[in-house]
């Protein structure tokens, strides 16, 4: 276990360079180090200063108790503050503030009840019809593996997968390239803003997405094929609240695409390699307890509705508070589990991730492959932790 907690933080900071950086101020989530050795630095940032400023403005929760009672805390909002390029001010400027005003995670009630409702209905109804093909299109992505040659396990084996999955439960078949683009574009929004360009990229991912999304949704209406876009179109929608109908089934179709690509991609990676070091039988609750253990979505977002006191700490009105779920799991004396949150803010798609996971992670194990995590380093994206670089190599 300790070897494979060592090189799940490969590319990280020594002990000293960690009491450095907390003498420093501000922890800067995005960058490479930092996200590497988070399991560490959160320790001494639950003992030091559970409630720390963040470079990009705001601050991170770390310890179970804060995020716990945050969840529940009606003062933090879903919805962007007034400052933010994402207000719903600016739903006619820019397409982000548009799909953010159409999705749960930036919705306060009673909008966020009736569109969750909805959303949650059809895509409990899609699962329940849909779980039994993943094992077969595990399979057929496994099989197809090019044996005695290395392959990078998130970037050429587990993202054909996911994107093969995601796309038939939707009712969408696109490249994983445009696939990742769509799905880059919808968790940046959850990352305060980098920079003016990064900010128009991620306006052009996401009009490309909806426009995607709604021509997929004309086939379905024409063809009836089986999909969350046709039960998404057929049930009762909530109120629209001027909002164009096709629109908001497709914002809320890239939210799923997205819970079902990035976050699941890298679990089977860690699942990889914590079995290539500790060992152990692939299930669903092996799956879960590697998620806990090293979560890939590590930080949700709230905003301080009002001057408040959060975890001790006063808050401004408008200022970010970052709910720490990899540390509020890895400090937690119950058997509360964070990762996939907690209450109205659970994620939907948590079922079918699971599954996901579970299953491509089983089956890829019988063929007793080798992972090398000598290239091991993380994605730069705020908030999550997303490995690349891992290599497996089937025998021939």
């Amino acid at each position: 276990m300790l070897q494979w907690l060592k090189q799940s933080v490969g590319g990280g900071r020594s002990a000293k360079q960690v009491d450095t950086l907390l003498a420093q101020g501000p922890i800067d989530l995005t960058d490479a180090q930092t996200i590497a050795s988070f399991k560490e630095i959160s320790k001494d940032l639950r003992a030091q200063r559970p409630v720390c400023p963040v470079t990009s403005g705001g601050l991170l929760l770390t310890r179970a108790d804060d995020v716990k009672a945050a969840f529940s805390n009606k003062l933090l909002s879903n919805q962007p503050s007034r400052f933010s390029a994402l207000a719903p001010k600016n739903t006619k400027k820019y397409v982000a503030a548009s799909v953010a005003a159409n999705i749960p995670p930036f919705l306060d009630a009673p909008r966020h009840v009736e569109v969750r409702k909805w959303l949650s209905k059809c895509f409990f109804e899609r699962f329940r019809a849909f779980e039994h093909q993943i094992e077969a299109i595990a399979q057929k992505h496994i099989d197809g593996i090019a044996p005695a040659l290395p392959h990078l396990l998130v970037e050429e084996i587990a993202r054909k997968f996911v994107v093969d999955v995601i796309g038939q439960f939707v009712g969408i078949d696109v490249a994983p390239d445009d696939m990742k683009q769509f799905t880059g574009a919808l968790f940046r929004l959850f990352a305060p803003a980098a920079d003016a360009e990064t900010f128009k990229q991620t306006n052009v991912g996401l009009a490309n997405a909806r426009h995607q999304l709604i021509a997929a949704l004309h086939q379905r209406r024409a063809d009836q094929t089986d999909s969350l876009l046709k039960l998404l179109d057929l049930a009762d929608l909530p109120d629209l609240g001027g909002t164009q109908k096709d629109t908001l089934i497709a914002d809320n179709a890239l939210l799923i695409l997205a819970d079902g690509v990035e976050n699941v991609e890298a679990a089977i990676a860690n699942v990889m390699m914590r079995l290539q070091n500790v060992g152990g039988d692939v299930n669903a609750e092996y799956v879960r307890e590697t998620v806990t253990s090293d979560t890939p979505g590590q930080t949700i977002a709230r905003v301080a509705s009002q001057n408040m006191t959060v975890g001790g700490e006063k808050v401004s009105a408008g200022t970010p508070v970052f709910l720490s779920l990899a540390s509020a799991n890895d400090s937690t004396e119950t058997a509360e589990d964070f990762s996939f949150g907690m209450g109205r803010h659970k994620c939907i798609g948590e079922q079918l991730a699971v599954a996901m996971i579970s299953t491509f992670s089983r089956i890829l194990a019988d063929q007793k492959p080798e992972i090398d995590t000598s290239n091991l380093h993380y994605a730069m994206m705020f908030g999550h932790k997303w490995p690349r670089g891992v290599v497996l190599t089937i025998d021939g």
